[in-house]
């Protein structure tokens, strides 16, 4: 019998974390890419990209301690999930997937596995299973994260009526979710009600002012030819992220997804373009003539 299965499958497996061989690897590699986080707003990319490749390696380790685990007992249905955490992290979402899968078949904390199996689809752009998970998980435990994530997924199927619907089921539910409201707000958006739009993202503000919430106020500023606000959020955007004074960039590399499913970054991806001719507004504030 493995050392990990002298315990008992708990039903919130986070908290028991550290009672998990590999947890500190875990624990490890989230702590690196909480570093690289700091280092992308400081503009140290060099830096940053040394953070992921320990985060990486981290996990590495993590995932050879849970398969150790798992040939010691196979049944063992938190090692699965947690694996499957593991490469979520890696960015392998077909192997997350069949761990996800063996933790359902077990009975572990299916509404996570569900949720996080969902994940996996979604990353994977395989939307109409990550809707099942989605629902499953939902019925299981309604969350405005698992709302939130559905609303997501109908925008990249460009649904944006049905992702407005199930958006604001999680924000009725509970209406502090900030990733919710700029969600709800890129829905009316795409669809042209800027307006709505627009009281969607300063909800978002109100609950986070961060780069993304002022950038997409910017944007569905211009939409109306409100320069002065346009100009106002983005000298905002500067002020909280270093990495915006010398224009947008993408750090796909530098990127391990997360731990929810969010149009955010690719929504601020597909405006690059527009974003660049936003900051040029600010362009003698930033590179002053001599």
């Amino acid at each position: 019998m493995g050392y990990l299965s002298k315990y008992p499958v708990k039903k919130n497996i986070s908290k028991y974390l550290g009672l998990l061989l590999g947890g500190s690897e875990l624990e490890l590699g989230k702590i690196s890419l909480e570093s690289r986080n700091d280092y992308i707003k400081l503009g140290k990319y060099e830096e940053a990209k040394q953070e992921l490749n320990l985060a990486i390696e981290d996990f590495n380790n993590a995932i050879e301690t849970f398969n150790k685990e798992i040939k010691l007992n196979i049944r063992f249905g938190s090692a699965y999930f947690l694996r499957g955490i593991t490469f979520m992290k890696l960015k392998k979402y077909d192997y997350a997937i069949l761990d996800f899968t063996m933790a359902i078949n077990l009975n572990t904390d299916k509404q996570n596995a569900y949720k996080n199996r969902g994940l996996a689809h979604a990353f994977s752009k395989e939307y109409s299973k990550a809707l099942q998970d989605f629902s499953e998980a939902i019925k299981l435990k309604p969350t405005s994260v698992a709302y939130t994530n559905i609303g997501a997924v109908y925008i990249n199927l460009s649904d944006y009526p049905k992702a407005i619907e199930e958006l604001s089921k999680g924000i009725n539910l509970i209406p502090v979710s900030e990733e919710a409201f700029l969600n709800r707000g890129y829905a009316y958006f795409y669809s042209g009600q800027y307006e709505k739009a627009k009281e969607d993202f300063v909800s978002a503000l109100d609950l986070e002012r961060n780069y993304k919430t002022l950038l997409s106020l910017a944007l569905v500023c211009s939409s109306s030819g409100d320069t002065l606000a346009v100009k106002k959020y983005i000298e905002d955007a500067i002020r909280n992220e270093k990495r915006f004074e010398n224009g947008i960039s993408s750090f796909k590399e530098l990127q391990i997804e997360e731990d929810s499913f969010s149009v955010v970054d690719q929504f601020l991806y597909n405006h690059k373009t527009e974003l660049n001719i936003l900051l040029n507004l600010l362009e003698n504030r930033l590179h002053p003539q001599v």
